[in-house]
């Protein structure tokens, strides 16, 4: 069982039409309006006795809107550390039935920006991104820097193999020469730093 984000409103106040397929959508005014600055401020300018507002967006599209304002995710479930591998830090394991798929993210985070979504619904997103980090380090890493969240792409780093080991088309990921480049110096500085710390380690100690 994957997780889902599917939009239900059982007792709504209002309703939203999407345009292009005119197929109509219960809300609460109240949610759009605490919820989402552009809701907010397109209220502004409506009678309060409107009771449908038109938005051009496909049915999908503004299913997905109206299921984060009314459903917000939750952040996901730790379940568990892994074992290390290959040097590696431990993986975070989640239980997927709360993990928002990373194919997903991209359009959840363009609706949040577009419409102007709350904080509280723009950090749960950041959380979910994170939590595919440890089973798809490389590609978070790269929706992170293109979102601007550069503490969610520091933390991905962590869980990045050596960038020699990536494919050409894996690498693509990373959108920028100098993002690959600072990966590269990171894991760089990594390496030399657990060597020194190796070197200076008291291997025999005192007694033995």
């Amino acid at each position: 069982m994957s997780f889902t984000l599917a939009h239900s409103c059982p007792e709504p106040d209002f309703f939203i039409r999407s345009v292009p397929d005119n197929q109509t959508f219960p809300a609460k005014r109240d949610a759009l309006a605490s919820t989402s600055e552009v809701f907010r401020d397109m209220f502004s300018c409506c009678n309060d006795e409107e009771k449908l507002l038109d938005l051009h967006e496909c049915p999908t599209t503004t299913a997905t809107l109206l299921a984060l304002i009314h459903q917000p995710p939750s952040l996901p479930v730790a379940l568990r550390e892994s074992d290390p591998a290959d040097g590696l830090i431990p993986k975070v394991v989640h239980d997927p039935t709360t993990v928002i798929p990373l194919p997903i993210l991209p359009s959840l985070f363009a609706l949040a920006d577009k419409y102007s979504l709350s904080d509280t619904i723009i950090q749960s997103l950041r959380g979910h991104l994170l939590a595919n980090a440890p089973n798809d380090p490389l590609h978070v890493y790269g929706l992170a820097l293109s979102l601007e969240l550069e503490g969610v792409a520091s933390k991905a780093t962590q869980y990045l193999k050596p960038l020699a080991s990536y494919s050409l088309d894996q690498i693509k990921a990373i959108p920028t020469v100098d993002a690959y480049h600072r990966v590269a110096q990171l894991q760089d500085f990594r390496v030399r730093s657990l060597r020194q710390i190796l070197l200076e380690e008291d291997i025999f100690p005192h007694g033995v």
